[in-house]
């Protein structure tokens, strides 16, 4: 059996990920709940995730839209190294980068890759974004 420590370690596992332009980042694993817990995902974007929770098949560009905030705060949440961050960064700050800066491929499969490959809500969340990127 794990201690407590043991399974706070695990729970906060930072990994190595590369995304697919090359950027190298730390980054965990989150709870799409806990950031509805920590007040980090908007009030508006509520009612979209719960469109995704009730299996909505047919998905329109605007509700798309709407839903990239919640991949953004997924993505700076996840991200440990470098710190992502909503405004602009000089080019020679290694520490930091805009999440505008990101690739929709890049904040995609880190959004993907730290809900458990958007297994989440019985994998909704991975079909949600398929529908609309097809």
């Amino acid at each position: 059996m794990n201690t407590t420590s043991q399974w706070r370690l695990s729970r906060n596992l930072i990994e190595e990920y590369q995304t697919p332009s090359g950027l190298v980042i730390r980054a965990k694993k989150v709870e799409i709940l806990s950031l509805v817990e920590q007040g980090l995902i908007p009030t508006p974007l509520l009612a979209v995730a719960d469109q995704v929770v009730e299996g909505k098949s047919a998905v329109e560009l605007s509700e798309f839209r709407e839903f990239m905030p919640l991949v953004a705060a997924v993505v700076k949440a996840a991200v440990v190294y470098p710190k992502i961050v909503d405004e602009p960064v000089a080019a020679d700050d290694d520490t930091k980068v805009g999440i505008d800066e990101l690739s929709f491929a890049d904040k995609m499969a880190v959004f993907e890759w730290s809900i458990d490959g958007g297994e989440v809500m019985g994998g909704k969340l991975k079909k949600f974004f398929r529908e609309v990127t097809d």
